[in-house]
């Protein structure tokens, strides 16, 4: 696999720029980082304010961008999250997931969310729910069907609301939510294909409130990654075990799900996990890429379209991935270089056309510092820059400035 480098773009000039005014709460600003943003945005998902259905290449100019933490994308809406805590989100309001307490369909702007302070130190999101921890208490937003959310309602939840405490990590699936507390992993949701893991005795499908789940180790597990129907924890040692549905690999395991977690044979320490639709990707201590399962768009980043049942290396350097329930990947390499692969109908790679990819190409991206995917949209925080970049459905491009309210 070539790997390939690219000048920074062209700034655009003044003559190709349409202008439109920013209006930011002047707390807001810092010079610190910018925010970039590729594919769909029918639902308002990249927050641009614009109502109008017109997906193309922008690139979007502003002298005082927000200072972001986090962003992530969900089915069709994404939040993000300043270094001062606090929390935006646009897009698809199904089942009140943006967290803002309105009933409205959809918004097309990043509105801000009035949310507990304290330090926001992970978030997460589903195709309709979302979770977040902040100062170790763990909260959730949007469907509540199969448990998803560990609360006891029958209805949506449209604003945060606490679930439990003493929580550092979590992790979203299509229909379950894991947690991690001092070591020890709980889930919620959906068990279907065994995605939780729950113990054998354990009659009912769902889990309706978060459960204690079973792992075979003794050790205490460091990380969590939730894929569509597949659930992936590693140990503090660095193992790996995995549980759920495997019909393409993406659990590692040579059988077609496994109802308990499992431990993947793998014979070098690993350092970080990701879990996407029906994909997985690991990093090892030594950084380098190791990916399994479906391969259909050419997310695996291996110039073909073959499934892999088990992990194989894929050639990259990389220090984090973003596969969160999508079908394209997202690769931070360890010159902090933005490559991407995989389903590209609505150009969420970012790359001015709508094919798909089946090779690690380089964006011309730099300096990135976090990543977040939805199911057809992609958003990138890079450092040291002012300028804001969308990529839209048609392949079509034109420059020009835009405003973006963070209201």
């Amino acid at each position: 696999m070539g790997q390939t480098t690219s000048s920074p773009p062209t700034q655009p000039s003044s003559t190709q720029h349409k202008k439109y005014e920013f209006r930011a709460n002047p707390k807001f600003i810092s010079r610190n980082t910018e925010l970039l943003c590729s594919g769909a945005n029918h639902c308002g998902e990249l927050g641009l304010a614009n109502e109008q259905e017109k997906f193309k290449t922008t690139f979007v100019h502003c002298d005082t961008p927000p200072k972001l933490k986090f962003v992530v994308g969900g089915g069709a809406f994404s939040f993000i999250v300043t270094d001062d805590n606090r929390i935006f989100s646009t897009g698809l309001n199904d089942y009140g997931v943006l967290g803002i307490d309105d009933d409205v369909e959809e918004i097309h702007e990043f509105r801000q969310l009035k949310v507990p302070s304290g330090n926001i130190s992970c978030i997460s999101s589903g195709y309709f729910h979302c979770c977040m921890i902040i100062d170790n208490t763990l909260y959730g937003v949007g469907d509540t069907s199969n448990g998803r959310l560990g609360i006891p309602s029958s209805t949506a939840i449209k604003k945060f609301t606490k679930i439990a405490d003493d929580i550092q990590r979590v992790s979203c699936g299509g229909l379950h939510t894991m947690v991690l507390s001092n070591g020890v992993v709980h889930g919620c949701g959906s068990n279907a294909f065994g995605q939780i893991s729950l113990d054998p005795e354990y009659t009912s499908i769902d889990a309706l409130e978060l459960t204690k789940v079973y792992i075979p180790t003794e050790e205490k597990i460091q990380k969590i990654a939730c894929g569509l129907y597949h659930t992936l924890v590693l140990t503090e040692r660095g193992d790996l075990y995995a549980c759920g549905h495997n019909v393409f690999g993406q659990c590692s395991l040579r059988v077609q799900n496994t109802k308990l977690f499992t431990r993947v044979h793998f014979t070098v320490p690993i350092m970080s996990i990701y879990a996407g639709n029906y994909h997985t990707a690991v990093i090892t201590r030594d950084n380098d890429l190791f990916m399994s399962g479906n391969n259909c768009s050419g997310q695996l980043g291996l110039n073909d379209l073959n499934d892999r049942p088990e992990l194989v290396h894929v050639g990259l350097k990389a220090i984090d991935v973003c596969i969160t329930l999508a079908q394209h990947t997202m690769i931070n390499t360890i010159d902090r270089g933005l490559y991407v692969s995989g389903w590209n109908s609505h150009a969420p790679l970012g790359l001015g056309h709508i094919n798909n990819v089946q090779q690690f190409t380089y964006t011309g991206v730099k300096n990135v510092l976090a990543m977040g995917c939805g199911s057809g949209h992609s958003l990138v925080v890079v450092e040291n820059g002012f300028e804001y970049a969308i990529t839209g459905m048609k392949h079509q491009t034109r420059l020009c400035d835009v405003s973006v309210n963070f209201s």
